[in-house]
């Protein structure tokens, strides 16, 4: 290997590899946004509804309901043969995943040799893809669990965004400085390891190295702290100069729009404003991912770009077409959106009976407290006692509110209602559900009542508590949702006419139920999953959405209704869509939303 002169030297430093690669995209945008926008076009509308509808299929014909970490075993159990053909449809999301990044990886590579057609670029990913080894497609699937806290950055896929990390996990951690210290440590640890591993993928795709020796290099390629915190500091400025970007892109639009909200011009220029944003979004995350490929393209020193061949006549026409379909497509969005046809009002839903720390959590002086916001529905959660009666608690035992190391369904109801439990700076005694719900009915607020089913509970607890309180609950149009699917199909048995949510932790699968409705967790809740309940005739609920932002996000999504802690900040923000707002401020709720995705 020769010496390298300091004119390449300076080339490579982060600041002049950047500024090389925004010459090249300023001459063949039009190929990189075909490469990078191309595979995620054809993922969301073509790949990933065909693996939803196989997949959908297969459980309906194996009779699975639905597919969560609470029912593997019965799943492996009793429907063998369906998750047979869950995991065939699972190791070919994984080989398609794979299969997007040889595409990207060598389309770079062909636009940096000047060769890229859309036959050489299906030679290379067939020749590619043949190559592929089980160990390979095991190393991808580790490695991208690897990097789930910041991977969006780099390697990121439609075909895996339902992989993430919920909030109630990142919740825990941030409840103690011990647990917060846990979490800074694990995300060091990780970066630092993905870090020196990721040049494996690249050399795997571009050399055709095996994997135990992309492995090898790529450790001996990125050792040492100097090499460490180039990487760093090259990935951070890329993503200091993508934020950066985007910022100006969003205030400028909305700027400008404000200024032409006064004129006669204001729907031509929201339309057309939102249009720039759009079109800008794309031209700013598809540089950054070529820089990014391309710093590692030529960190695995496969980095050779030819000088620049005339265009031709038909590659322009190409370019124009493109060009003006994006553009229409966008323009119809946008005017859609300024003129509020996407918007949506959705149930508010006080969670656990709190608003904004105002009381105990389950008790009734919070609940007196929450009702004068008046939301559509109070949540909040049941335990059987000792004695077969009902409380109205959330966790698995009293020690984190009442200091007592007991679970409730060791205790009778007279020794739970006499307990005091202490939150937020107040106190309250543990409510029977009976006295819970009489209240409730004297200030006429509806219940949504999660009924939390436990080991320890009596055999019957579902069906005496259904049989109990059904009627009653249906007269007050109270719900009912659960974790526990077998708990809500004993629910709709004996009352049918109520209606029953069921609770999903994860987005994995849709399920295939008869359940009046769905309570998902926010973190993977896609408006594709609420587009198929709906289209199915069930609503949708949100769990726990406590940021402004976050509550738009799930609005834009058109959930049916938001479960939050915050009841106040989602009623301001449900108002303010109301209020008939300006272009100028649709513009930037807009822009907030497109900053978290």
């Amino acid at each position: 290997m020769g010496v390298k002169s300091n004119g390449e030297k300076k080339a490579n430093r982060p600041f002049g590899l950047i500024f090389k690669y925004l010459r090249e995209f300023s001459k063949f945008w039009f190929e990189y946004i075909s490469v990078f926008i191309g595979t995620t076009l054809a993922i969301t509308f073509v790949i990933i509804p065909l693996l939803e509808s196989i997949s959908g299929l297969i459980m309906r014909l194996s009779g699975i309901p639905y597919v969560s970490y609470n029912n593997l075993g019965n799943l492996i159990q009793n429907h063998f043969l369906g998750v047979l053909g869950l995991l065939i449809i699972l190791f070919l999301l994984i080989f398609l995943v794979y299969v997007q990044f040889i595409v990207q990886f060598k389309g770079i590579r062909l636009i940096q040799s000047r060769s890229l057609t859309l036959k050489n670029l299906f030679k290379e990913v067939v020749s590619s893809a043949k190559k592929v080894k089980i160990q390979q497609l095991g190393f991808f699937l580790f490695y991208f669990l690897l990097i789930i806290p910041f991977g969006r950055y780099v390697f990121s896929t439609p075909l895996l965004s339902k992989i993430k990390i919920p909030v109630f996990t990142l919740e825990f951690f941030l409840k103690s400085w011990q647990n917060m210290l846990i979490l800074v440590l694990f995300y060091a640890i990780t970066f630092w390891i993905s870090t020196r591993l990721i040049l494996t993928l690249p050399l795997m795709i571009l050399k055709g190295q095996s994997l135990k020796l992309a492995i090898k290099e790529s450790l001996k390629r990125t050792k040492g702290v100097r090499k460490f915190f180039r990487l760093s500091v090259y990935f951070g400025l890329i993503g200091l100069f993508s934020i950066i970007m985007q910022g100006l892109l969003f205030m400028g639009g909305y700027f400008a729009q404000d200024y032409l909200d006064k004129t006669s011009f204001a729907l031509i220029g929201a339309v057309s404003i939102l249009d720039l944003i759009w079109l800008g979004s794309l031209i700013i995350s598809t540089l950054s991912l070529m820089m990014l490929f391309s710093y590692l393209i030529n960190e695995a020193q496969m980095e050779s770009f030819e000088a620049p061949k005339k265009a031709s006549k038909g590659r322009m026409k190409y370019k124009v077409i493109f060009s003006s379909l994006t553009i229409l497509l966008f323009a119809l969005v946008s005017w859609t959106y300024v003129e509020g046809f996407m918007d949506t009002v959705p149930l508010t839903i006080s969670h656990r009976g709190v608003d904004e720390e105002n009381g105990v959590q389950n008790t009734i002086p919070a609940l007196e407290a929450t009702a004068k916001a008046k939301p559509d529905y109070v949540e909040i959660d049941i335990q059987e006692t000792k004695d077969h009666q009902f409380v109205v608690f959330h966790d698995p035992t009293l020690k984190d509110l009442a200091g007592i190391d007991s679970p409730p369904q060791k205790l009778t109801l007279a020794e739970l209602t006499n307990t005091v439990v202490s939150e937020n700076g107040k106190k309250a005694l543990i409510p029977s559900f009976d006295d819970y719900l009489s209240a409730a009915e004297k200030i006429n607020q509806k219940l949504l009542v999660e009924i939390k089913v436990s080991p320890l509970d009596s055999p019957k607890m579902v069906e005496n508590f259904s049989k109990r309180y059904g009627a009653r609950l249906l007269k007050d149009k109270a719900m009912i949702h659960s974790l526990d699917y077998n708990a809500l199909l004993i629910e709709q048995k004996i009352n049918p006419k109520i209606k029953v949510s069921f609770i999903l932790p994860f987005n994995l699968l849709f399920p295939q139920t008869k359940m009046s409705a769905y309570t998902m967790e926010a973190t993977t809740l896609t408006s594709s999953f609420v587009d198929k309940a709906q289209a199915r005739h069930q609503m949708v609920f949100a769990w726990t959405v406590n940021d402004e932002t976050d509550m738009r996000e799930q609005m834009f999504n058109g959930v049916d209704g938001i479960i939050t802690d915050n009841l106040d900040d989602l009623k301001g923000v449900i108002a303010e869509d109301d209020e008939s707002p300006s272009y100028a401020q649709r513009i930037l709720r807009m822009t907030s939303l497109m900053e978290i995705e």
